[in-house]
């Protein structure tokens, strides 16, 4: 490929030959990886090649995938916890512990809002784990009105999802030695028009069919491979195509990021000192899973050729049909003496020697585990605790077994927590250089009061290009599982530090003054190196300084007069009592005059009180009056309804019994004559049947008559 496009521009003298070349050089380096990268994802996805275990119908255990996905899923479950510090812990400047504040939660913010971060983060780490590298890109956009200018409030960073054959970086041994990288994009012809215009198609000369052999076939097709490279020499961004005279669009620095690239090193499997090229997991150990193959494959085979099946004697169809047919079924033999001479269903049968095949089934289950075992050793599988653990192990053994398990996964760890604090750099700058301050205020949220007096400053700060004061990282527990009961633990701690240091210092700094600064740094100290502690520690901070500050004025007052004498105090003591004696005689005046003028009061009042109670009295009892007559009438006119509604309910009763017992009598009556009918039939039928049983007895004794002289005639 590279030959081709060498001689497709040759003879061309423009900035385009230049970018074909490093292209083609670096399409070359990077081709045996994304060669091996194609044949370990089609692994992965177990696609059938026509090889072992593939469509011919022989069976193999996908043991790769399975590993794969237990270490995906070990190394990201959940979205990252950004900590953002500065890096001399301790200093008491607030304006840049705010700023950092401000950066913390405008990075939890963008991990949670930013556009498929989870998805790109999730496409990275399996790329990783299968064709060994992978890699995410961070954009920025923001939206413009009519006349193009840019809409403060809308900015927004969006995280790309980078397929793995799709990036591509100078050839270098390390990543800092890199100075240029490349994102393909493959584009519809609408799509460079729209963008480019239409001249824009004159100068791309790229041949269609070079575009499947990279991507998918179904994603791709018809359409044109646009690059876009990333010259960190020149802080430039170039739009190029294979063959083009020049690049189809040349942008200055964008982002203007510290380290120029809009995404962190590449995630790369097991790299080497020789070449920054990946050396997948499925590499180092693929002897083993091929010899894996070939074992279950046999296996497979010989579990279908353990079977009950043997020879038996034609002759004896019996034996034939034991086997057919339901259980529990006794088959007739014709001949049972020739048949048990002959041996028997036992001799008359030859089985297959499923004994033998058992025994080599057995040897290849164990060589299966132990090439399994091997595998594990190599990959690592054999050191991660998958979630197993033995009921009669101690507290102490499992806690050991799981700290030798997170050995081997620390590094992979490690790499993808790296990975995500790049991403989160990024981010950073993205969002201090290229968001407005209504933005950020937005994003922030309501500070601490004692915060919101140093948010205009820190905003400075950041906008200063200050972000290097402060270090942004990732814990690799915090992308595997949110771990609510750690992070409760470390708030408990820090809050439990605080109590301490409050009931010490606080007596301490009203009895010497002079020990407050001291104090005040050794708790802003030590405040830093707990997680989430920032959001505390400006109110801390303040009241501190406002409790050392009393103290300080305090001692600054001047010393209180000497205590009077003995004579002095005596004689202070007699005047005041004089003087208290004086108040109270006119208190007592007084209050002796208020008494007889209230009594007087109150006496009127209880007298027009007395006068209306009467009034009422008399108007209440003549109501009561009225109401015991109106109650009286009601009453009698209630008893009258009850009395007559008694005695119409007592007439009906009795017309009712009355009627009852009559049709009782006519029923006794009409009981009696059936049943006196009844009888008189009974008493003939007795009779009738009586005369018909002396009619039978007579027929009966004159046949006997009859026969007994039938033989009395025949013995004559």
């Amino acid at each position: 490929m590279a030959d081709d496009i060498e001689e497709k521009t040759k003879g061309k003298k423009s900035k385009g030959n230049v970018w074909d070349s490093r292209i083609a050089k670096a399409e070359k380096y990077m081709q045996p990886a994304w060669t091996h990268g194609q044949r370990v994802y089609t692994r992965y996805q177990d696609k059938r090649d026509g090889t072992l275990g593939s469509d011919d119908g022989i069976k193999r255990a996908n043991i790769f995938y399975a590993n794969v996905n237990t270490l995906k899923e070990s190394l990201f479950n959940s979205l990252p916890s950004a900590d953002v510090s500065q890096l001399h812990k301790g200093d008491s400047d607030d304006v840049a512990r705010v700023a950092g504040l401000i950066m913390q939660r405008g990075l939890d913010y963008e991990i949670q809002c930013a556009d498929d971060f989870k998805g790109a983060v999730r496409a990275a780490i399996l790329d990783r784990l299968v064709p060994g590298i992978g890699q995410v890109k961070l954009r920025f956009e923001m939206e413009t009105d009519e006349q193009g200018a840019p809409l403060a409030g809308t900015e927004q960073i969006f995280v790309d999802q980078i397929y793995w054959e799709d990036f591509i970086y100078q050839p270098a041994r390390n990543w800092a030695s890199v100075k240029w990288i490349g994102f393909k994009n493959p584009m519809t012809k609408s799509e460079i028009v729209a963008r480019w215009g239409e001249d824009a198609m004159s100068k791309v000369q790229t041949d269609k069919s070079d575009l499947t052999d990279l991507t998918p076939k179904q994603i791709t097709e018809n359409k044109y491979l646009v690059y876009e490279i990333w010259d960190k020499e020149k802080r430039q961004v170039l739009w190029v195509c294979k063959g083009c005279g020049e690049p189809l669009e040349v942008k200055e620095d964008p982002y203007g990021l510290k380290d120029f690239f809009p995404c962190p090193p590449p995630l790369l499997a097991n790299p080497t000192t020789t070449a920054l090229l990946p050396v997948t997991d499925y590499h180092i150990a693929q002897d083993q899973y091929n010899q894996l193959d070939v074992l279950y494959a046999r296996i497979a085979m010989i579990i279908t050729a353990i079977k009950v099946a043997g020879l038996y004697d034609a002759s004896s169809s019996e034996i034939g049909n034991m086997l057919q047919g339901q259980e529990n079924k006794l088959v007739p033999v014709e001949n049972w003496a020739m048949f048990v001479e002959r041996g028997g269903a036992g001799g008359g049968i030859q089985w297959y020697p499923v004994e033998q095949v058992v025994t080599v089934l057995q040897q290849l289950q164990q060589q299966y585990e132990a090439v399994k075992s091997t595998l594990q050793e190599i990959t690592g599988m054999a050191d991660i605790v998958r979630g197993a653990s033995n009921q009669y192990e101690t507290a102490a053994a499992q806690t050991i077994k799981a700290q030798f398990a997170s050995v081997r996964m620390n590094g992979y760890q490690r790499d993808v927590a790296e990975f995500v604090t790049g991403m989160l750099n990024i981010m950073g700058e993205m969002m201090v250089q290229l968001y407005s301050d209504e933005k950020l205020r937005g994003i922030v949220g309501k500070l601490n009061p004692a915060d919101i007096e140093f948010i205009e400053p820190p905003l400075q700060v950041l906008r200063n290009d200050q972000l290097a004061m402060y270090s942004i990282t990732v814990q690799a527990d915090s992308l595997v599982q949110a771990d609510w009961a750690l992070e409760k633990g470390q708030r408990m701690e820090l809050m439990g530090y605080v109590s301490q240091f409050l009931q010490s210092s606080v007596p301490a700094i009203q009895q010497n003054p002079n020990m407050a600064p001291l104090l005040l740094t050794m708790f802003k100290f030590t405040i830093a190196g707990y997680r989430g502690g920032a959001e505390i520690e400006g109110a801390l901070n303040r009241e501190l300084e406002t409790m050392a500050k009393q103290a300080q004025e305090a001692a600054m007052q001047p010393p209180a007069p000497p205590p009077p004498s003995p004579e002095e105090i005596k004689a202070q003591a007699e005047a005041s009592q004089m003087q208290q004696q004086m108040q109270i005689d006119m208190q007592k005046a007084e209050h002796d005059s208020q008494l007889k003028q209230q009594e007087s009061q109150n006496q009127l009042m209880l007298d027009h009180q007395r006068a209306q109670m009467d009034a009422q009295t008399q108007q209440q009892a003549l109501q009561a009056k009225m109401l015991e007559e109106q109650q009286k009438m009601e009453n009698d006119r209630q008893y009258q309804d009850a009395e007559l509604a008694y005695l119409e309910r007592k007439y009906e009763l009795e017309l009712r019994f009355k009627r009852e017992e009559m049709m009782m009598k006519l029923g006794l009556q009409k009981q009696a004559a059936d049943l006196k009918a009844e009888q008189d039939m009974i008493s003939r039928t007795n009779d009738l049947l009586s005369a018909d049983e002396q009619h039978r007895q007579s027929l009966e004794h004159d046949q006997e008559m009859q026969d007994m002289e039938k033989e009395s005639g025949d013995d004559d």
